[in-house]
């Protein structure tokens, strides 16, 4: 499994695309080579009040930044323990010690202990929400 930040960020690195460059779709596909990665992305601001505040302004993206990236699943899986090594950083959590198991519309985000073992007590108590919704037009 890997993070959606990840192929992000991934996808951005590959293209060499600005840093606020952000995905809103990422599908699996499966060819005749293997399964691969397609993220789909635009330059957006961040939103600046809010609930929200600190998440992609899908309504005010850059339409003519509109890119799809492909992403090779044995490319990307390189590419992760190439981040795991630089960062000095567990690739499921990012270093947060925390991963995300489910998620509710009612009840929210739900999180585990990572594998990696820098879970913290607060993993359990904190609810953050996770914007789901894709950019229209």
């Amino acid at each position: 499994m890997t993070s959606i930040k990840l192929l992000e960020i991934h996808a951005r690195e590959k293209e060499q695309l600005p840093e606020n460059w952000y995905a809103w779709l990422f599908e699996v596909k499966e060819c005749p080579l293997g399964r691969y990665f397609e993220v789909t992305g635009a330059v957006c601001p961040l939103k600046t009040r809010g609930k929200n505040k600190g998440e992609p302004n899908w309504s005010k993206k850059d339409k003519t930044t509109i890119k799809l990236v492909q992403i090779g699943a044995d490319a990307h899986n390189k590419w992760v323990e190439e981040w795991e090594k630089k960062n000095n950083s567990c690739s499921e959590c990012m270093g947060t010690g925390k991963v995300l198991v489910a998620w509710n519309i009612d009840t929210g985000s739900t999180y585990e202990p990572c594998k990696c073992g820098r879970n913290t007590p607060e993993i359990q108590n904190e609810d953050t929400q996770i914007n789901l919704s894709l950019p229209v037009g």
